[in-house]
């Protein structure tokens, strides 16, 4: 599954920092947990693309 907007981006090492939220944290452990693998591409002032793949 793949994800994409022309937002305003942020920076992901910034967000995994901040303990009050629990966002990206969240999606990496789901989808960990089902064996798969995510990919997160975004910078501030650019979009974000999110990548995931589970195995079926």
């Amino acid at each position: 599954m793949k994800l994409q907007d022309d937002g305003v981006g942020f920076d992901v090492k910034e967000a995994a920092r901040k303990r009050e939220s629990f966002g990206l944290a969240g999606m990496r452990e789901r989808v960990a947990l089902l064996g798969g693998e995510i990919d997160i591409q975004t910078n501030p002032g650019e979009g974000t693309k999110v990548s995931i793949a589970i195995p079926v």
